[in-house]
């Protein structure tokens, strides 16, 4: 790609940020759909014909990118909805998840949604890291990285939840929060 078509592009950044902003909802998720939409044109600026169409050429990868968010975030939640159902079928539905088991549900919304797609497919469906990776472009240690960093954020929010008592890798502790947000 050439220097004035990478200018063009930072002179176009605030637009699409705030475009992606109204879009998602979010200004990290925004963020994380414009830094993969730089990456996807970065990989394919063999396809870019003409200089001329540039700008419309990256359009349409940032859209392509935030459908593939979208899909993201529709799969995510089957996973969760089919996990919640299993345990529905199994007995009690969401007591039968025990404390830990609601508080994990709560903090695992609260996590980057990069760290909580790293999560879903690693430690719920059961990827490898090399699998997970392959579909993501990346290394299976950038991968083994990732899964490490949102186990560790997924913790840290645990504790956000519940306080002492998850540091003590509760069974069955008073917690609130964790109920009232999931009731809603």
């Amino acid at each position: 790609m050439r220097r004035e078509f990478l200018e063009a592009l930072g002179r176009e950044r605030q637009r699409i940020l705030e475009h992606l902003v109204r879009r998602v909802g979010s200004r990290e998720a925004a963020e994380e759909i414009l830094h993969s939409a730089y990456l996807r044109a970065l990989e394919r600026s063999k396809q870019l014909r003409s200089e001329a169409n540039a700008t419309a050429w990256f359009y349409r990868i940032v859209r392509s990118v935030t459908a593939d968010h979208f899909r993201r975030l529709r799969r995510e939640k089957g996973v969760i909805e089919r996990y919640g159902r299993e345990t529905a079928d199994r007995g009690a539905g969401r007591r039968a998840l025990g404390c830990r088991g609601r508080c994990v549900l709560v903090a695992l919304h609260r996590v980057r949604p990069d760290y909580r797609e790293a999560l879903v497919r690693i430690a719920i469906e059961g990827l490898r890291p090399s699998g997970w990776a392959a579909g993501l472009g990346i290394t299976a240690n950038s991968a083994r990285v990732r899964a490490h960093r949102a186990r560790r954020a997924l913790r840290r929010e645990l504790i956000r939840i519940c306080g002492p008592c998850a540091e003590r890798r509760c069974i069955d502790c008073p917690c609130r929060p964790a109920a009232d947000e999931l009731a809603m």
